[in-house]
């Protein structure tokens, strides 16, 4: 069993603001992530669908992956206080 990490919801909606390792809604839906480790901020979802699959309660499919190099922070994660549109 893999385990799911709880990223919890940054009331900052832009990556300035936002502590490592949270997530945030920015304009149109654009759902973003922090990384915990490099600080990095990455999107999840965009507006037009594109990226990661959301469930009604949270669970980011696939696997969260930072993209910068040469990070290395990989979760499987789940969005505290989600709420679908």
């Amino acid at each position: 069993m893999v385990d799911t990490v709880l990223l919890p919801r940054s009331i900052d909606n832009c990556c300035v603001g936002a502590p490592r390792g949270s997530w945030w809604v920015a304009g149109n839906d654009h759902v973003s992530v922090k990384c915990p480790l490099c600080g990095g901020c990455a999107s999840l979802k965009r507006p037009n669908g594109e990226g990661h699959d959301i469930g009604a309660d949270g669970t980011v499919s696939p696997s969260i992956v930072c993209p910068y190099t040469p990070c290395a922070w990989h979760v499987w994660g789940k969005l505290e206080d989600w709420a679908p549109a």
